[in-house]
């Protein structure tokens, strides 16, 4: 019998681990799908202490190699079902029964969506207080009427230029003294009976669906632009998911307007941002790559990085890069946007396109998936 299970790797998951570990307790980790969780699918974290405009991926790949180092036991399986049993806990899941003293469930809660064909670019957020700062001086939509939101409409009414409130309906709704502020606010605007026929239809159309993988609910992790072929998820981050198989996504370069881009440093600017000294000549070495190229691991100098590091350090959007010399400068061209792993977004545009349907796209991002509906 294990001391404690924990459900779930995300940052609550591996904080848990972090302290039960230090109280010397006998721990067993489940996590079904990326640890990490959401922070995948976050593009920049500002608000996180220690760390300025972080990528989420990045954020949660320190995460996890700080969980790794803790050697504690983790299964890639999901749970199915937690039994109290008085002072026995019981865990099943789809791959069998384990017992313990006590279970931290910390699987996170997913984010309330709207279901629109670009609701997963930069720019769309489902966090007032998380995400506002990014809007500061900007025009800012907000799609919904629920008296909770009333709070958040007042927060971005203090950062953004000017703030639309879009409902279908013809009132808000909640309390009459955070309405009564609102509508005196003179950069808010209410727009009423805003009934927007492709999302109801998207939610009606595709009501129920999920990706399902052998009976387990497939981690649908996406990014902006492949560079042809997407990723196997154990060579971006060293855990194996049978569905995250690298396939072809020959669309990306006709339809992405981010497939290829040009950064240009000079070479103090290169060698400061990568916190190098010594930069009077530069030698790159490229130590390993994936098997569709993205970098691993590099060398540059006498310093060793990973691919994923120089791309953050260097604010460039991807791992697929070449470092050259022109004109006494650094120029670093990439290819591609983002992880790698999953759907690509520009390749499932390129491929509507062509004709496929949403059907075809998931399944041909998530290898051995099928789409299945609770209601059928």
């Amino acid at each position: 019998m294990y001391d404690l299970i924990i459900i779930g790797l995300g940052p609550a998951g591996i904080n848990a681990c972090i302290y039960a570990k230090r109280s010397n307790l006998n721990i067993l980790v489940f996590e079904k799908n990326m640890p990490g969780g959401t922070l995948h699918t976050i593009k920049h974290v500002d608000n996180y202490l220690g760390y300025n405009n972080v990528d989420g991926t990045e954020l949660a790949m320190l995460f996890y190699k700080q969980f790794k180092d803790l050697k504690v036991p983790m299964k890639n399986e999901e749970v199915i079902k937690v039994e109290l049993n008085g002072n026995e806990k019981i865990v099943k899941t789809n791959n069998g029964t384990y017992k313990a003293k006590a279970v931290i469930i910390a699987t996170g809660r997913g984010k309330q969506k709207l279901g629109l064909d670009n609701e997963n670019i930069n720019g769309v957020s489902t966090c007032a207080v998380c995400d506002g700062a990014l809007y500061k001086d900007k025009t800012v939509a907000i799609y919904g009427n629920n008296p909770l939101m009333l709070e958040d409409i007042l927060y971005l009414s203090n950062i953004v230029k000017k703030l639309y409130i879009i409902t279908s309906k013809d009132k808000l709704l909640g309390n009459n003294e955070l309405l009564d502020k609102i509508t005196k606010l003179e950069n808010i605007e209410l727009l009423f009976n805003q009934n927007i026929k492709k999302i109801n239809e998207a939610v009606d159309n595709t009501q129920g669906e999920y990706v399902d993988y052998n009976g387990v609910y497939a981690d649908t992790l996406f990014f902006s632009t492949s560079v042809g072929n997407t990723e196997n998820s154990e060579e971006i981050f060293g855990n194996k998911i049978s569905y995250l198989r690298s396939v072809s996504s020959e669309w990306d370069e006709e339809v992405s307007p981010v497939y290829e881009q040009k950064y240009t440093f000079t070479r103090e600017t290169f060698c400061s941002k990568l916190k190098m000294t010594g930069c009077e000549k530069i030698y790159i070495d490229i130590l390993n790559e994936t098997s569709t190229g993205r970098i691993k691991s590099i060398k540059i100098n006498n310093k060793q990085f990973t691919g994923t590091s120089v791309a953050y350090m260097l604010g460039i959007r991807s791992n697929y890069f070449t470092v050259s010399i022109e004109n006494n400068k650094v120029v670093v061209v990439t290819k591609g946007f983002g992880h790698g792993v999953g759907m690509s977004q520009y390749g499932a545009h390129g491929m509507a396109k062509n004709g496929y349907d949403y059907k075809e796209i998931l399944t041909h991002y998530y290898q051995g998936t099928t789409i299945k509906n609770l209601y059928v």
